[in-house]
């Protein structure tokens, strides 16, 4: 396994007890079905800050798949997934991380690409990418758009919700 470097893994996602809240938002999300239909074709693919591995183990089905995140918490709960025995996982900084490989196609959801905060990081994250994308793959990642109007005229009731703990 990999080491992380790089920065600190923030508590929600580095402690297991914590960790287990992300998947609370379930896999069916536009994020995903945009990434399922951009894996139709690819043979390889690269999923940077896989969180828990929802996505992962599901494109690993029918094809090679690996999952860098650095919460090893995260990680644990990938591994414990349906699925998790065929993607490799591996902790790791998207700025930094090397596998001399190359991926028909490199995800980056749940909006992970927004923990880079500044020019450097982000420039360090692309570096990552070109390093491991095959001259015609492809590269998707979502973010925030904090300027989008529905989320400003959304209500309270609209989007406030209590989920329990599992």
């Amino acid at each position: 396994m990999t080491e992380a470097t790089g920065g600190a893994v923030e508590r929600l996602y580095g402690e297991a007890e914590l960790a287990r809240f992300y998947d609370m938002r379930g896999t069916d999300r536009d994020d995903f079905a945009f990434c399922r239909r951009l894996a139709q074709d690819a043979t390889s693919i690269l999923d940077l800050g896989c969180g828990t591995g929802a996505l992962a183990a599901e494109l690993a089905a029918d094809r090679m798949v690996v999952g860098i995140d650095p919460a090893s918490a995260m990680l644990d709960i990938a591994r414990a997934r349906p699925g998790g025995d065929r993607v490799r996982w591996l902790v790791g900084d998207a700025r930094s991380v090397r596998l001399d490989q190359r991926f028909d196609l490199i995800v980056m959801t749940g909006h992970s690409f927004q923990v880079f905060l500044d020019d450097k990081d982000q420039s360090a994250v692309f570096q990552t990418i070109a390093a491991h994308l095959q001259p015609a793959g492809r590269f998707v990642f979502d973010s925030r758009n904090p300027d989008f109007p529905g989320r400003k005229t959304r209500s309270r009731d609209e989007t406030l919700h209590l989920d329990e703990h599992p």
